[in-house]
């Protein structure tokens, strides 16, 4: 039953060697590695093993020629934090005002912001008991 557990992690511990070294070898660092993509290269260094054009693991993976299997994780831009969901703006309006569009509810709330996704539910019971009585 601990076979498997243990077989996971220890092919987690190579794995992480091999992004540590693929990583070396492409003069990076290690959080620049995508292990998912080194794991997916090993299926192409096998491939490449059987027709006789890869010897070492590391240096296939890590060669320019194969840029494609995309072991290096792209840098993303850094976008500017949105004011709408800061600190500040939390407090003053609340966590649950969102636009919402409403199809069936009270006819004053058909569209708009809501600041109980439910409310209008509580505002139509309310209402028709009202009417009711």
């Amino acid at each position: 039953m601990l076979l498997p557990v243990w077989a996971t992690w220890l092919f987690f511990a190579l794995l992480v060697e091999v992004g540590d070294a693929v990583a070396e070898e492409r003069m990076r660092p290690v959080d620049q590695i995508s292990r998912e993509m080194v794991f997916r290269g090993l299926y192409h260094v096998t491939q490449a093993w059987r027709r006789g054009e890869a010897a070492d693991p590391i240096k296939y993976v890590s060669a320019p020629d194969n840029r494609d299997l995309g072991v290096v994780k792209r840098l993303r831009k850094k976008h500017p934090p949105d004011p709408a969901f800061s600190t500040a703006s939390v407090m003053t309006n609340g966590l649950y005002q969102f636009p919402v569009t409403i199809r069936h509810g009270h006819p004053e709330q058909r569209e708009g912001s809501c600041a109980n996704p439910l409310g209008f539910l509580a505002e139509f019971t309310l209402s028709e008991a009202k009417g009711s009585e």
